[in-house]
Order: structure tokens, then sequence, then C-alpha cells
């Protein structure tokens, strides 16, 4: 809170938030059978004691004036994938936040949303690294990047104006990797 604090009083209010969760771990591959409580623990619910702080953050900022909420999740959290069930688990825990949020706080107006981009670039690794479909095509854009100038171009076009009635949803932001509701 102190650091919104002092970005307010330097910029004026803030009236958008992104959450996004990057961490390396998170893309080591482990059999559920052969992980340890802790390391589940660490996998799995720490992402998601982050997430829920970061909206009541969220929440205290924004309940007066309303503004964004845009979290940055990997698409895996819609489809899962092999040996990445903590990351896919916790990924999907923070979009059920997200969007019982949405509801929730629509009255303020809170709005929030989430991108689903491709999880290499929230693990920090190469674009080649095949995380979310291991053996299969490349599929639609073939659009592998490391680069998050079309995410951020994609998130700032989430808090234009033209997407005032657009709240409690997923887009995907992946590059078509994957196409799911």
């Amino acid at each position: 809170m102190a650091a919104i604090s002092e970005a307010e009083r330097e910029l004026g209010r803030v009236d958008a938030m992104v959450y996004a969760w990057v961490d390396p771990a998170m893309a080591e591959r482990q059999p559920l059978a052969a992980m340890s409580e802790a390391e589940w623990a660490a996998k799995c619910e720490l992402p998601l004691r982050y997430a829920r702080n970061f909206f009541k953050l969220a929440h205290a900022v924004l309940h007066e004036g309303g503004g964004d909420v845009v979290q940055l999740l990997p698409s895996l959290a819609m489809t899962g994938s092999d040996g990445l069930l903590p990351w896919a688990a916790a990924a999907e825990g923070q979009r059920s936040l997200g969007k019982a949020a949405a509801r929730a706080w629509g009255r303020y107006p809170i709005r929030i949303n989430t991108l689903a981009v491709q999880a290499t670039l929230l693990a920090g690794l190469d674009p080649d690294v095949e995380l979310e479909r291991p053996g299969l095509p490349m599929t639609s854009l073939n659009a592998a990047s490391s680069e998050m100038a079309p995410v951020a171009a994609l998130l700032a076009t989430l808090l234009t104006p033209g997407f005032s009635s657009v709240t409690g949803t997923t887009i995907g932001g992946d590059g078509g990797r994957w196409m799911t509701p």
C-alpha cells in the first residue's frame, strides 16, 4: 500500500492494477505423485495467497473511484499441462478469483479481466521451450515470442473505454495456442 500511496502522490489516482506472478521455478515439471506437501504449498497454495492479497489491495485502492484489474496468467490455467499441475491449478484458481471479484465488485465499478498468455513468457523461458503443447504442432498464428510488447499492447487496449462493458472474462493473448471459451 505504501508504494501505491507514493505513486498516487506523484502521478495522481491509481485507476488500473496488473497482477502478474513470474517465477521460473513454476515451469519445472514434477509428477504430482512425487510432490511433497511443502512443494505443493510453494507452487500452488502460495501463488493463490499472493493473488488473494493482491485482490484485497486492488479493492482497497479502487473501490471508491472504480478502475481496472488485469491478471496475466498462463493459458495452461484453462488446459492443464503434464507435470505442471501446481501451476495450472494455481493459475485456474487465480482466474476463478478474478471472475468472482468481477461479479462482486462491478458496482464500484471495478472491471477485472484475465489475459491468458504463453506460459514461457511468465516463466522467463525461451519461447521454443514447449510447456503447454509438448509434441503437438504450433497452432494458429505460430507466434512464439519472448517479447512482452504484444502482451503489453493488448493489456493497454483492455484499459481503454472501448472495453468498458467487459469484465470477468479471459482473453487469449497467446497467439492462438489454445482457443478455449
